[in-house]
């Protein structure tokens, strides 16, 4: 069932969903007790937002949309609550606070394992279903294979990143490398491992790479191929040195509990935005999402895969002088 909130309450949550940060949002929310009034059906969206990124920006012209398109199942409101980690969304969605989140591939992985959820659709994000990663180095680099790494520094982005950091990891453990994690400029190289550090941002890890303060970069084939990502006075001195198989680029995933009717009706209407013409500012502020269709079975399998690398504890983010600006569900 979805939660039920008196009047009184229901304003306060929108009030405070919209301007409280997302540490003291997911306190006053885990305040709220189980027995509600009868009347009042409201929808929630959950979110991971760092402390410089107001997701709300993103979602809530989704949800006043959804809004819209719900009334006649009852819908009185839809709400976005932000949590500062995964771990405390899933907290949420496993007590019934959240009902709908949009993740990566890596944190998909997570809460299908950890919070009950189940996949609804994936999101077309930068015109393309799938992403990959690219690892990059200078052109004057002496490696030319991924199997040369060992013995050289590679920055990642940042620990819950999907094309920035899980997935380019778990391709070099699944060729035999062992990887250790140090602060930038206090590394120090093995023979036999990889050392890795987090730079925060894919634009620092282009200028860390092209200034020659790690070895090897890795972000997405997309953010490689944008300008304010990669400028194109860095992209001259640079190369690809490889890159991965795709991944499915975003989920949208719904608590497993959920009103059968609601997850129908979400369903159809995310199916669908592609082609209402009033929806394009809708679907541009919801991460660049152009539409929604169903997953393929190489998307599961690869969520499968991820899976059984999602049971050893994150490493720490460094940090880095420049912060990331994007919601960490975007990588």
């Amino acid at each position: 069932m979805l939660s039920r909130v008196d009047n009184n309450l229901s304003r306060k949550l929108r009030y405070a969903c919209a301007t409280v940060r997302a540490l003291l949002v997911v306190g006053a929310c885990a305040l709220v007790g189980p027995v509600f009034a009868d009347e009042n059906r409201i929808l929630v969206i959950g979110a991971i937002s760092s402390k410089n990124y107001d997701v709300s920006q993103s979602l809530q012209p989704m949800a006043s949309y959804i809004k819209e398109k719900m009334a006649d199942l009852g819908i009185e409101d839809v709400v976005v609550i932000a949590a500062p980690d995964r771990e405390r969304l899933a907290q949420l969605i496993r007590h019934g606070r959240v009902d709908w989140i949009s993740q990566t591939a890596y944190n998909a992985s997570y809460f299908i394992q950890n919070a009950d959820v189940s996949v609804l659709s994936r999101g077309w994000r930068g015109g393309s279903p799938t992403y990959r990663s690219i690892f990059f180095v200078r052109n004057d680099s002496e490696l030319i294979r991924l199997d040369q790494v060992s013995n050289h520094v590679i920055a990642f982005e940042h620990p819950y990143s999907t094309s920035a950091y899980f997935v380019p990891r778990i391709e070099l453990e699944a060729m035999g490398n062992s990887l250790s994690q140090q602060a930038v400029g206090q590394t120090r190289l093995s023979s036999d491992s990889i050392t890795y550090t987090f730079s925060q941002s894919e634009y620092n890890t282009a200028v860390w790479v092209d200034k020659g303060i790690v070895d090897v970069g890795v972000i997405s084939d997309s953010r490689w191929n944008d300008s304010e990502t990669v400028p194109d006075g860095f992209r001259r001195s640079l190369r690809v040195l490889h890159e991965t198989q795709e991944v499915v680029r975003a989920l949208e995933l719904v608590r497993g509990n959920l009103d059968a009717d609601i997850k129908e009706r979400l369903d159809t209407i995310l199916q669908s935005i592609h082609a209402d013409t009033a929806a394009k500012s809708v679907r541009s502020a919801y991460f660049d999402t152009q539409r929604f269709d169903k997953p393929t079975e190489q998307d599961i399998s690869r969520l499968n895969e991820f899976a059984a690398h999602n049971g050893a504890t994150a490493p720490q983010a460094q940090s880095a002088s420049a912060q990331t600006t994007r919601s960490l569900e975007n990588k």
